[in-house]
């Protein structure tokens, strides 16, 4: 569900992002670094969601379905 979020961001704003690395860095770090930035912004918001949102949906459904 987050993926997309960033996925999108990364392809419409990762080559502006990180433009000043490509000239200091070989590209295949720079290409690495990007995805390593993506993939840890996935995950940290999907966690965050799962436990701010998920789960507290899921224990109102369960309490509202039980009594």
């Amino acid at each position: 569900m987050t993926h997309w979020i960033f996925y999108r961001l990364y392809w419409m704003y990762g080559e502006y992002a990180f433009s000043g690395l490509a000239s200091k860095y070989r590209a295949v770090n720079v290409y690495a670094l990007r995805v390593f930035a993506l993939l840890s912004l996935t995950i940290t918001l999907s966690l965050l969601m799962h436990h701010k949102i998920e789960l507290p949906a899921r224990w109102n459904l369960n309490r509202l379905l039980a009594g």
